[in-house]
């Protein structure tokens, strides 16, 4: 019964706390009230019981579990806590090895019932929260998405805030009277992935997200580039947010025997609602498409002689 009490308070705690809070970014170390509760009821245990004692290998093995999480996060340069939640099933291991000396009858097993309960509590409330706080600052609750839409992968339907959706219509009819066809080679050069290449069914070349706004975003990009053919790179689109701080130089292109300026033209401008969840934190209010404005036998060749002359 203790160890119940404790994890519900626990639980009942950081989910307030969590819900009352949609900018704190830490739901999943709510899985951590489940191995604390086990180690305080514990703890407690072996005070006031001292004929209940943990050998050291209890103890190790115990240890070994809680630091599991951490090994699995070196390297990820996020933040060890969070992303050592991913693990966290050792966690709960590490919780359950300090009760293994009390639950040596199968009478006991009871004991591990406030934990296991506790385990699936944790991941209700952590949907709940997600759902009423998404991701990346999405405007409204799952719950308040009424809104649909038809992209042209396998018609999947997508539920979206309504302003959000006929922002994804109306590109794609603009993409459409720009000349843009299904599959055509895209770069998407914002920086941030604003989903309209996934919209618009277009073959999003290098990779589906390229990232900007770090020191080394635009050596990345041309790495990625680098691995794609010339004919794909020389007939491809460029999907370009010219306000963000997060955009990716158009130099890189250079490296690719193409001068923007030169070989592409402007062929559609989007408004941006304030709802597009890519938006957060970015000024600008526009993303541009733009196409190559030359047969590709020309360019491509330009491509392979930049490539073979570096």
């Amino acid at each position: 019964m203790l160890l119940a009490l404790a994890s519900l308070i626990i639980i009942s705690g950081c989910f307030l706390f969590e819900v009352s809070n949609p900018f704190i970014s830490h739901s999943p170390l709510l899985i951590l009230t489940t191995p604390l509760s086990a180690w305080a009821f514990g703890c407690l245990l072996i005070y006031r019981h001292p004929c209940f004692k943990l050998s050291k290998i209890q103890w190790g093995i115990a240890l070994y579990f809680a630091v599991l999480p951490h090994v699995l996060a070196v390297g990820t340069n996020n933040n060890y806590w969070l992303q050592g939640s991913l693990g966290s099933l050792f966690w709960v291991l590490a919780g359950l090895g300090i009760l293994m000396p009390f639950i040596s009858s199968t009478v006991k097993l009871r004991v591990l019932l406030p934990t296991v309960v506790s385990g699936q509590l944790i991941t209700v409330f952590l949907l709940y929260a997600a759902m009423e706080h998404p991701y990346f600052g999405q405007p409204e609750p799952f719950s308040q998405y009424d809104a649909t839409m038809t992209t042209r992968v396998n018609e999947s339907i997508l539920i979206l805030p309504k302003e959000l959706a006929d922002y994804y219509i109306n590109v794609k009819k603009m993409a459409d009277q720009s000349g843009f066809q299904a599959k055509m080679p895209m770069i998407d050069m914002s920086g941030y992935g604003s989903g309209v290449l996934y919209a618009i069914n277009a073959k999003a070349i290098g990779s589906a997200w390229m990232i900007g706004g770090y020191s080394g975003s635009n050596n990345v990009a041309v790495a990625l580039l680098n691995r794609v053919s010339c004919t794909d790179i020389t007939a491809a689109g460029l999907l370009i947010d010219p306000d963000s701080q997060m955009k990716l130089s158009l130099t890189i292109l250079n490296g690719f025997g193409l001068i923007f300026e030169q070989n592409f033209a402007l062929a559609a401008e989007f408004n941006i609602p304030s709802t597009n969840i890519a938006r957060v934190g970015i000024p600008s209010k526009k993303l541009q498409l733009w196409m190559p404005k030359y047969p590709t036998r020309y360019t491509t060749d330009a491509c392979e002689k930049k490539r073979n002359s570096l």
